[in-house]
């Protein structure tokens, strides 16, 4: 048979097989965490790490070649297509219909149970309605049905040798098709069962290698121990019965961020290298002086090598460090800066949250790598704002009960928080998608009113001018082109001072990445 040890793989029980089983034959490798977290990122950043890690597991992944990594529904997918394939094949049709002419002769059924007997009886009759009865039949049925058919196919009751060669080729057929569709049925099940990415060690590759062919096992087993890999490399953990995204994952999709908007901005020429490591300190002034010990070595060597020269070395010039010249760096002002997200109904129902999630995660590793005396702080606002943290982002959803756009509680709250930055450039970026429709009284009391009503934008526009009298620079980003919202994002930045930014989605990062590089170079 062509599946004789398929049965014997699949135990009636829980499997205890693990991925040490697998003996590396295929020389099969994963991904690395480092490629499941950068394809994973978005839906990390949009939903539970569960969720992420499921959708991943029965959708798939891209793998390092551009290619893609089949997840478990398209497995089931194939498993059902080669059930069809055999159950329809001509083979199978032909040798059932051999098998029922012989079983029309000697029934012998006496000793099968009721499914066994009218399986017996469709293989007589009508061989198509045989091949339903034998996808649907139990593991007993199937067992009884192949001993039987065994027995019969070597009896040698037919008229000649060639005859019985015949039979027992077309009951071979007919076995070999039972056993594979009986395996094809418990695998479909033990696939069924998986919930979690530890689950798919009970089902091993080699048996799907049996059946569906190698390339599928190899993208099972590639898939698990990619999955598996990542949950076990730090870039995730537990937090109670919740799982959570590392700060060390936070920082990793951050660089990567804003490696792409970098990329976005200026582009790469063919031969370009990507530099490692991380940009530091502040801009060379062109100014240079002597060397003292503790300072960066970032040598003016032109200075350098003239310095050794009138030192009297002679040739070929000898350094010493007494003639190291550096160049001077520009001190900049520190700067503290509120990035106020709008996370009401209509960012959630538009898809904007995300990008504004990856703004926040570009901007905070900009900061922390290029500005690392500057402070970034992040702001939430629906109908109320509050104060968040980059930690929270993944987490972070739209308000799904909470009704209003409060821009001027958000304004608020990010005035508040910049009355502690004393001595520093301040600045407020608010992102939004439309016109405010909720304030707080001076009581507190958070009104909703949509179209907004008089007294909201009133209050708004109040709260922009004391931005800018208490001498904070106000920037909008609308991601709108409604007339309406525009028109109000433009007078919003005029009482408050400050400066629109019309922005795509697909170009928010890199335009706010951008115009806070060009603002702390103008320092």
């Amino acid at each position: 048979m062509l599946v004789d040890n398929v049965k014997a793989e699949i135990p009636s029980q829980r499997s205890a097989a693990t991925y040490s089983r697998w003996d590396g034959a295929q020389a099969v490798t994963p991904l690395t965490p480092e490629d499941v977290l950068e394809a994973l990122a978005d839906g990390l950043l949009t939903g539970s790490i569960e969720q992420g890690l499921d959708r991943a597991l029965h959708r798939g992944l891209p793998d390092d070649a551009g290619g893609a990594l089949a997840g478990l529904d398209a497995l089931r997918d194939q498993m059902r297509a080669e059930r069809r394939r055999l159950e329809e094949s001509d083979d199978l049709r032909d040798a059932l219909e051999q098998l029922a002419e012989q079983l029309r002769r000697r029934s012998g059924a006496a000793d099968l149970d009721a499914d066994a007997s009218h399986l017996l009886s469709a293989l007589a009759a009508q061989p198509e309605v045989a091949r339903h009865v034998l996808a649907r039949a139990s593991a007993a049925t199937r067992d009884l049905l192949t001993t039987h058919l065994e027995s019969h196919s070597t009896v040698p009751a037919l008229d000649s040798d060639d005859q019985l060669d015949a039979t027992s080729r077309f009951a071979g057929v007919a076995l070999d098709a039972i056993e594979r569709l009986h395996a094809l049925t418990a695998l479909e099940g033990r696939v069924r069962r998986i919930r979690r990415v530890e689950d798919v060690a009970d089902v091993d590759p080699s048996l799907v290698r049996a059946l569906l062919g190698r390339e599928s096992g190899d993208a099972l087993e590639r898939l698990a121990r990619s999955l598996q890999g990542f949950s076990q490399s730090g870039y995730v953990r537990s937090v109670g019965r919740r799982m959570e995204l590392s700060a060390r994952a936070l920082q990793h999709i951050g660089d990567e961020l804003l490696s792409a908007i970098f990329n976005q901005l200026i582009g790469r020429s063919d031969g370009d290298h990507q530099a490692s490591g991380r940009p530091h300190g502040h801009d060379l002034s062109g100014a240079s002086r002597a060397y003292q010990f503790g300072d960066p070595l970032t040598l003016d060597l032109s200075r350098t090598v003239l310095q050794a020269v009138r030192r009297g070395g002679g040739t070929p010039v000898e350094l010493d460090p007494a003639d190291f010249t550096i160049f001077e760096r520009e001190e900049s002002a520190r700067a503290a800066t509120v990035l106020a997200i709008d996370i009401s109904r209509s960012m959630g129902e538009r898809g904007y949250l995300l990008a504004a999630k990856k703004l926040a995660l570009a901007l905070s590793t900009l900061v922390r790598a290029r500005f690392p005396r500057d402070r970034l702080l992040l702001v939430a606002f629906s109908d109320t704002a509050r104060s968040v943290t980059p930690a929270d982002l993944p987490r972070l959803s739209w308000d799904r009960f909470g009704y209003g756009t409060n821009v001027q509680d958000a304004l608020r709250l990010a005035r508040s928080l910049l009355s502690t930055q004393r001595g520093q450039q301040r600045a407020i970026i608010l992102l939004t998608d439309g016109e405010p429709t909720a304030h707080r009284d001076d009581a507190g009391q958070v009104h909703f009113s949509h179209p907004a009503t008089q007294e909201t934008i009133a209050r708004t526009y109040a709260e922009a001018e004391r931005c800018r009298r208490d001498g904070i620079s106000l920037s909008v980003c609308v991601l709108s082109d409604q007339a309406q919202v525009v028109r109000f994002a433009q007078e919003l930045t005029r009482r408050g001072a400050g400066h629109l930014i019309s922005a795509h989605p697909d170009t928010l990062a890199a335009s706010i990445v951008l115009q806070y590089g060009r603002a702390r170079r103008a320092t």
